[in-house]
């Protein structure tokens, strides 16, 4: 069994491939929730719940690897 920290050191590496292919994601996931484990993508849905719940079935022993972001082609606000 992988270690926490394995685990988030894994987790980051597909949350900064999420960064990276941030543009690429856009124009196949717009307006989706996407899940990305080892550069690729596992699934995507429009309801982060609906997603939640395949992953759990689908990967139950590599959820904590699994970054999981909102794509959207619309400007982000950020509150300060």
């Amino acid at each position: 069994m992988a270690s926490v920290s394995e685990i988030l050191d894994k987790h980051m590496e597909n949350a900064k491939w999420i960064v990276a292919n941030y543009e690429e994601l856009k124009t196949k996931y717009n307006e989706q929730w996407v899940a990305v484990r080892e550069g690729n993508v596992l699934d995507s849905d429009n309801r982060r719940m609906k997603l939640w719940n395949r992953l759990k079935k689908a990967y139950e022993s590599q959820l904590g690897e699994i970054a999981i972001e909102y794509v959207t082609d619309k400007p982000m606000e950020m509150i300060l």
